[in-house]
């Protein structure tokens, strides 16, 4: 199974303060990616792990955005997500 990344359609998050998912985003599967994209991306990080189907999620924000300055990462992950990537593990 290969890295994917998912187009993101729409963002459907209605509680702030809720557990991060996958299902926060309404997607569309796209393209195949090499992994090892996502270690040599700054602008990639992990946004949650779904450990029933054993995938990593992954958000591809905006160059200019530093989420180490942000109050509350996992938000401004959300707020500011371009794509998604979904990684196997």
């Amino acid at each position: 199974m290969s890295s994917k990344i998912l187009h993101i359609q729409g963002k459907q998050r209605t509680d702030l303060l809720s557990i991060v998912k996958l299902q926060d985003f309404d997607y569309i599967e796209g393209e195949d990616i090499e992994s090892k994209t996502i270690l040599e991306d700054s602008n990639i990080s992990l946004y949650c792990l779904d450990l029933q189907n054993q995938k990593a999620s992954f958000v591809e924000t905006p160059l200019n955005l530093t989420l180490s300055d942000a109050s509350f990462v996992h938000q401004t992950q959300y707020e500011y997500a371009q794509k998604l990537i979904s990684v196997p593990f």
